[in-house]
């Protein structure tokens, strides 16, 4: 009875009950950590982004009196000739198989601007991801084609005129998101995250240090 008396008293009722605090806050983030996955299920990503868009010619110093600097195609001159370099990213958890892509239509993206020509597709030496994009018009084609977790397609492409991307897709189950945006909603999302928790710590020490003194 005496035994009983003192679990429930002072030292042993406040270890009784910090025990009991931590087993609270663990299984607390568990339910909120598996509770956010069955609701929310990983589902299949892309990021992309427009790295660059450069002028091959700067004329800005130039004096147009003492000649005309051209770049020519096939021997036709181009206006306003710039270096596009757009990449494609699987940054989900899962791969992209060519089902995703539906009725097996492309990923097309649209440069705003003639596209001259294709000028390499680097895909860490996946023969078939790099024959996978063609060209048409102001867009770039890709697929439908298998693209595994963390691969990433690089094109570079010849344009008339600066590009500005603009991404058009028919995917089932997968999201897509310009990288800039990821950055930012990512940190957002991870500040915002680590704030709530690092207050709920906090909340439960201060509880604690109340019950122990």
């Amino acid at each position: 009875m005496y035994i009983a008396v003192d679990l429930l008293d002072g030292k042993g009722f406040n270890l009784a009950t910090l025990i009991l605090a931590g087993l609270a806050l663990l299984m607390g983030t568990l339910a909120v950590y598996y509770g956010r996955k069955a609701l929310f299920p990983a589902k299949r990503q892309l990021a992309y982004q427009l790295e660059r868009s450069s002028p091959i010619l700067d004329r800005s110093g130039l004096d147009p009196n003492n000649g005309v600097i051209e770049v020519r195609r096939n021997g036709v001159p181009l206006v306003d000739p710039h270096l596009a370099v757009v990449w494609v990213k699987n940054t989900g958890r899962h791969a992209i198989a060519s089902e995703q892509f539906d009725q097996g239509r492309p990923l097309e993206l649209d440069l705003q601007t003639p596209i001259v020509e294709l000028l390499t597709v680097e895909a860490a030496g996946v023969r078939s991801l790099a024959n996978a994009c063609s060209v048409s018009g102001k867009s770039i084609l890709f697929g439908p084609e298998l693209i595994k977790r963390g691969q990433t397609i690089t094109v570079t492409v010849l344009t008339e005129g600066s590009a500005d991307l603009v991404v058009r897709e028919h995917f089932i189950d997968v999201s897509l998101s310009n990288v800039g945006r990821i950055g930012v909603q990512g940190h957002f999302v991870r500040t915002v995250g680590g704030s709530a928790l690092l207050s709920a710590l906090a909340a439960t020490a201060g509880l604690l240090v109340n019950i122990l003194t």
